[in-house]
């Protein structure tokens, strides 16, 4: 069975569950953008508070298909997000294995477009992860599919807001309690190889 997924920017843990269990992954490229979903938002942990590192996008194109949909750079976000990550995950135990392919990312990857970015956001995690599913690109629009997931990569979507997945050692833990279904980021600093075990 294929299932149908958005490509989001460093998708939560709920997102890469789906993925894990899907037999082949559909990405649709002519999809709208969805206002405040993980299509260029993701959420870590800080130390105050959870912090959502959002990727600005070209406003006058939300109507356009998300491939075509191009990255604001009028603000330098790429700075405010590596900042996050390494304020939040500096002091985790797998963020001296990783580091480098973030700095990377941030540093000296810059696409035109949000459908890039995301797509090299999930190259980056998926050897992390250890998980590997046939990739297959949507050829047409189509509104609705039998295992369709588009709709649901969104933090006020009861799907995400009903999620459980096991527990695991969090940097901030002792401040803010355990918090679940944060960014694949979290997981993979936290747990690293170990990480696909709580998908």
């Amino acid at each position: 069975m294929i299932t149908v997924l958005p490509r989001v920017y460093f998708g939560n843990i709920a997102f890469y569950s789906i993925y894990n269990q899907a037999e082949t992954v559909s990405f649709d490229p002519y999809e709208h953008f969805l206002k405040q979903s993980y299509r260029n938002r993701c959420t870590i942990i800080s130390a105050n508070s959870k912090q959502n590192l959002i990727v600005p996008i070209n406003r006058r194109q939300r109507k356009e298909p998300i491939e075509n949909l191009e990255i604001s750079y009028a603000e330098d976000w790429q700075r405010v997000h590596l900042g996050g990550i390494i304020s939040s995950y500096q002091a985790s135990p797998f963020y001296e294995h990783y580091a480098h392919l973030f700095e990377s990312f941030y540093k000296e990857f810059k696409p035109k477009t949000l459908w890039e970015l995301n797509k090299k956001a999930h190259e980056i995690v998926k050897p992390i992860l250890g998980i590997e599913k046939p990739e297959i690109r949507a050829t047409e629009f189509v509104k609705n599919y039998a295992h369709d997931f588009r709709n649901k990569c969104k933090p006020n979507d009861d799907f995400n807001r009903q999620f459980k997945h096991r527990a695991y050692l969090q940097v901030f833990e002792e401040r803010h309690g355990f918090q679940i279904n944060m960014s694949i980021l979290d997981l993979v600093f936290n747990e690293g190889p170990n990480s696909s075990s709580f998908l």
